[in-house]
């Protein structure tokens, strides 16, 4: 990710990403292990984020959807 800021000339913002730490909190507020949720993501950092945190992830980008 800051590979990426550095490249579009973000470099210079604050240091503070926030990824799986999001999951993990949001976890924290649900009184759940991560193992017990199930994120519902459309990108493929939000699936890596929510796989980091160890949850089970449908990619909805790949589910028809009516």
């Amino acid at each position: 990710m800051r590979h990426g800021l550095a490249v579009v000339g973000l470099d210079d913002l604050p240091r503070t990403i926030i990824g799986r730490d999001a999951y993990l909190h949001a976890a924290r507020l649900l009184g759940v292990a991560p193992t017990q949720c199930l994120a519902h993501e459309d990108s493929d950092e939000g699936v890596t984020a929510a796989t980091s945190a160890g949850m089970n992830v449908v990619d909805i980008r790949h589910h028809p959807w009516h």
